[in-house]
C-alpha cells in the first residue's frame, strides 16, 4: 500500500516537473494598425499674376516675329491648344490662353476657329482618351478648317538661383503646321520668381 502511495506521489512530481519545464506559449500579440500621421503638404508655388502676362506679351512677339503671319489676306486660321504644365507651380492657363487670344486678336496676323465647336470636339476627345496628345489636337484642327496649331509649355528649370534666389522656369510655345504636322516655328520666354513660403504645418 505505501509503495503505491509513494509511486503517486512520484509521479505527481515529475508531472510538475514537466509542467515547469514547459516553455509557456503567449497568444500572438494584436497588432494595431497606426493611423497616418497628418503631413503637412509641400509648400504651393503659383505663377504670379502680372508676371503670366509680362510673359504673355513677350511671348505673342516672338510667335508675330513669323515670316508666315505677316498679315496679308487670307489669314491663317490658328487654333489654340494645349497648355502642359511640367512644373509642381499653379498655372492660370485659361488666364494666358485668353490673354494670348487677345494679344494675337488685336495684332490682325491671324484668323481662330469657332470656338465652340473646337470646345466641343475636345471634350468629345477629352471625354473618351484623357488627356489629348499632339496627333489628336492636329486632328481636331484639321477638322476645324485650321491651317496652324499653337501649343504651351511651362518648364521648370531646376533649382533656385544662386545670386537671386529666384526660382527660373520657361514658358515654350510651338506653332504647328497642320499640313505637314510638322513645327513652323518656336519660341519661348525665360522668367524667375520668387519661390513661395511654405505652407504652415497642420
Amino acid at each position: 500500500m505505501k509503495q503505491y502511495i509513494w509511486r503517486g506521489i512520484a509521479w505527481m512530481g515529475i508531472s510538475v516537473l514537466l509542467g515547469c519545464a514547459t516553455p509557456s506559449v503567449r497568444p500572438p500579440e494584436r497588432q494595431v494598425e497606426q493611423e497616418d500621421e497628418d503631413v503637412p503638404p509641400d509648400r504651393v508655388e503659383m505663377i504670379e499674376a502680372d508676371r503670366l502676362a509680362d510673359i504673355t506679351e513677350k511671348l505673342v512677339v516672338g510667335i508675330l516675329a513669323n515670316p508666315a503671319l505677316t498679315g496679308e489676306r487670307p489669314l491663317p486660321i490658328l487654333m489654340l491648344g494645349e497648355v502642359v504644365n511640367e512644373t509642381p507651380a499653379e498655372l492660370d492657363a485659361d488666364a494666358f490662353i485668353g490673354q494670348f487670344r487677345t494679344l494675337m486678336a488685336r495684332a490682325g496676323r491671324v484668323m481662330f476657329v469657332n470656338e465652340q465647336r473646337r470646345q466641343g470636339l475636345w471634350e468629345s476627345y477629352a471625354s473618351s482618351n484623357g488627356a489629348l496628345n499632339l496627333d489628336e489636337q492636329i486632328g481636331i484642327g484639321q477638322q476645324l478648317g485650321a491651317q496652324l496649331l499653337l501649343t504651351a509649355t511651362l518648364e521648370h528649370l531646376g533649382e533656385l538661383d544662386v545670386e537671386s534666389g529666384l526660382q527660373p522656369y520657361k514658358m515654350r510655345l510651338v506653332l504647328t503646321d497642320l499640313a505637314s504636322g510638322q513645327p513652323a516655328w518656336k519660341t519661348h520666354q525665360r522668367f524667375y520668381q520668387e519661390p513661395s513660403e511654405p505652407l504652415e504645418e497642420w
